[in-house]
C-alpha cells in the first residue's frame, strides 16, 4: 500500500541516429512510494516489566500486543474486536481476575485487573485465536505490610533485668505473605500492666524490620507483675 504520491519531472535529451530526426526533450512525471502498512495479525507479543508485587495488577507489568508476522503492531478493527485470554503455566498460585479481554481499535490487550496472591516466579500464557501464542515469564513480590503477627511471645525475667525471651513479629501483606521488601520501624510499649519498658541503656522501644522479621532484644520492665 503507497501512502503518498508526489511528481518529479525529468528533462532529458534523445538523439535519434542520423537521418531519423533530431533531438527532443521529453517531462516524465514519476510516482514515489510512501509508508507501508502492517500485514495481517500472526502473532502475540508479551513484554514484561519488573517490580511486579502481588498487591498491584500484573496486567501494567506485562503488555501484550497484536503483531503481523514482520513484529509489527497490528490495529484491531473495532467491528471486529478480538478476544486474548492469560492462562497460568507454573507459579505457586492461581492466576485470578479477568483473564480474557477483548480488544478493539487498538493493538494491546488491556488486563485491568488480572493479579497473583503468592510471591514467586510466574509463566503465563497469552493465547488469541489463529495468533501464535505469547508466554511471560513475570517474578512477583509480596506486598506492602497491613498487619503484623507474633512469632515469639516475650517471656518475663527478674524485675528489671532482660527479658528471658525477647519478641519477634512478622510483617504480613493483605494476603498473609511476609512483607521481605516493607523496611518500617515498630515500636513496643507495655498494653496493659503497671510497669515501665526500658530496652538497655537506650530506653528506645523501636526496631526496624528486616526480611520481614522485627526481632527486639534487650527489652526489660523495671517491676514485678502480670503484663
Amino acid at each position: 500500500i503507497f501512502a503518498s504520491r508526489f511528481p518529479t519531472h525529468l528533462d532529458f535529451d534523445a538523439r535519434l541516429p542520423e537521418g531519423k530526426g533530431g533531438g527532443f526533450e521529453v517531462a516524465a512525471e514519476l510516482l514515489h512510494g510512501g509508508v507501508i502498512g502492517a500485514g495481517p495479525a500472526a502473532k502475540l507479543s508479551a513484554m514484561r516489566m519488573r517490580g511486579a508485587t502481588v498487591d498491584r495488577n500484573i496486567g501494567s507489568y506485562v503488555e501484550v500486543e497484536i503483531q503481523d508476522a514482520a513484529g509489527a503492531a497490528v490495529t484491531v478493527p473495532a467491528n471486529a474486536p478480538r478476544s486474548v485470554t492469560a492462562t497460568l503455566v507454573s507459579g505457586p498460585g492461581p492466576l485470578k481476575g479477568t483473564t480474557t479481554v477483548q480488544v478493539s481499535n487498538a493493538s494491546k490487550a488491556q488486563f485491568t485487573d488480572l493479579r497473583v496472591e503468592k510471591p514467586g516466579s510466574y509463566q503465563i500464557r497469552f493465547t488469541s485465536t489463529g495468533l501464535t501464542q505469547a508466554d511471560a515469564t513475570i517474578e512477583v513480590r509480596p506486598g506492602q505490610a497491613t498487619t503484623m503477627r507474633i512469632l515469639t511471645q516475650p517471656v518475663g525475667g527478674g524485675a528489671g533485668l532482660e527479658l528471658a525471651t525477647q519478641p519477634q513479629f512478622e510483617l504480613l501483606d493483605q494476603y498473609g505473605n511476609r512483607a521481605t521488601h516493607d523496611m518500617r520501624q515498630v515500636s513496643a510499649a507495655i498494653a496493659s500492666g503497671n510497669g515501665t519498658l526500658t530496652r538497655g541503656m537506650s530506653g528506645l522501644h523501636e526496631e526496624m524490620s528486616q526480611d520481614g522479621l522485627v526481632t527486639f532484644d534487650n527489652l526489660r520492665i523495671d517491676r514485678a507483675g502480670a503484663f
